[in-house]
């Protein structure tokens, strides 16, 4: 009986050894695939931030031009789901002069993203609002 513990005994510790060993790899693996998504992530947002200053930096419609072009931006970034940082959502609403145009809301995942669109008539819109959108359509109506 001494025998076969003496025998047991070494193999259950390489067992374990091993395990433990597979645990540390299978970490160290998450954690390089958590650093690639990270950097995506930063790289989404910088994506982001450089589009809004070229939206900001977009020629307005010249005085007198009736119903003229979207000459008025309102832009808002935001954290769409919980545990989910970095304001890679956005919704930016698109007016003329007449108060019509369209809210464009990107709300972004670690699974998916999804895009929508609203028509903005007046200022106004047929279906309910987030309040994001509210909040850009609120912005592009004050430019």
């Amino acid at each position: 009986m001494d025998n076969l513990i003496t025998l047991i005994f070494p193999i259950l510790a390489v067992m374990a050894l091993l395990l433990i060993l597979c645990f540390i790899l299978c970490m160290v693996a998450l954690s390089k695939a958590g650093r690639h998504r990270d950097k995506a992530e930063l790289d989404a947002a910088e994506k982001i931030s450089e589009l809004e200053e070229k939206l900001k930096k977009l020629p307005s419609a010249p005085a007198g031009v009736a119903g003229g072009g979207i000459n008025r931006i309102g832009v808002v970034r935001f954290d769409a789901f919980a545990g989910l940082t970095g304001h890679y959502s956005f919704s930016v609403a698109f007016l003329n002069d007449d108060s019509d145009g369209v809210i464009i809301t990107s709300l972004y995942g670690r699974e998916s993203c999804s895009t929508y669109l609203r028509e903005i008539k007046s200022g106004e819109c047929e279906t309910p609002l987030l309040a994001e959108e509210r909040s850009a359509l609120d912005k592009a109506m004050q430019n």
